[in-house]
């Protein structure tokens, strides 16, 4: 998993993949797969497989989150 925060409201994103044209493909804080503007975001940061729980945990990523990103990576 990957994550970075919003410049602006220091929220955390869920980082899925890059897309076209300066977006990243992000899972939003309310659970939505969204493309958004890359220069909007940190740089993602990796977050080891048995961090995952801690990160939830911290409620850096909420649960949310969490279920559509392993939800994403099922497919």
């Amino acid at each position: 998993m990957e994550i970075c925060k919003n410049k602006k409201t220091g929220k955390t994103f869920v980082y899925l993949d890059d897309e076209y044209n300066g977006q990243m493909l992000m899972i939003t804080p309310d659970g939505t797969v969204k493309a958004l503007e890359a220069d909007l975001f940190t740089e993602p940061v990796e977050i080891d497989d048995d961090e995952e729980e801690t990160v939830v945990g911290q409620g850096l990523v909420n649960d949310t989150q969490y279920a559509v990103y392993h939800r994403y990576h099922q497919n």
